[in-house]
């Protein structure tokens, strides 16, 4: 549990470790826009390598297509975790809206990943710069 409350602060961290220096220097109020933040739990595992694969490139095309849109903030995978694999932060009106958002995820919708969704208020306008692509090791390990 200690692991993943630090896994979690280091996140939290570097997304404010990416907004604008208006926002670290405090010179006026700062805007606080509603997130969804989605902690991504380890759900059934992929029979094959072959399978695993083919999840993996629907996560990562839902991932991109949601970054497009404009409703992906921030993502990516947690290392060292058995109890979370991944973070989505994503600019969702409502509930309902962000678990639609989802349900065309291979990983999701295939029961591979099972999506916690939280609301998180953060400074407006937060948005990863980064364009989205699979980390190093690509995957990561299995779903």
């Amino acid at each position: 549990m200690i692991r993943f409350h630090t896994t979690l602060l280091a996140v939290l961290l570097t997304v404010g470790a990416t907004l604008p220096s208006r926002v670290h220097a405090q010179e006026a109020p700062v805007k606080m826009d509603k997130y969804y933040l989605v902690l991504l739990r380890p759900g059934k595992r992929p029979a094959n390598a072959a399978e695993q694969r083919q999840i993996f490139e629907g996560h990562m095309t839902s991932i991109r297509r949601l970054g497009a849109a404009g409703k992906m903030a921030v993502a990516g995978p947690i290392a060292d975790s058995d109890s979370l694999e991944g973070v989505f932060v994503l600019t969702a009106a409502t509930l309902e809206e962000a678990k639609a958002l989802l349900a065309a995820d291979t990983a999701v919708k295939g029961g591979y990943l099972i999506p916690q969704y939280y609301v998180w208020y953060a400074p407006a306008g937060l948005r990863t710069s980064a364009s989205i692509a699979p980390p190093p090791e690509s995957p990561p390990r299995p779903i």
